[in-house]
């Protein structure tokens, strides 16, 4: 995928890990169980599109992410 074509995603991508940064460095993080699903949905969106930057197949997004799992991600 070229530079043009990445930039979208990019910018998607940028204003997820705000999003997780923001969430993640409040105090009250590590006890509020409703940010933690939302970090680990943005997470989600975030795997999402980095696949589609790859152009990943499911066979290999299935790969990926059994990796992840066995890796405690």
């Amino acid at each position: 995928m070229t530079k043009t074509k990445a930039q979208p995603e990019a910018k998607q991508i940028e204003s997820l890990v705000s999003q997780i940064l923001s969430l993640t460095q409040s105090s009250d993080y590590e006890t509020d169980q409703t940010k933690q699903a939302k970090v680990k949905e943005l997470e989600a969106q975030i795997d999402q599109l980095v696949y589609k930057l790859y152009g990943l197949t499911e066979e290999e997004i299935k790969i990926v992410a059994s990796y992840n799992k066995k890796n405690n991600r």
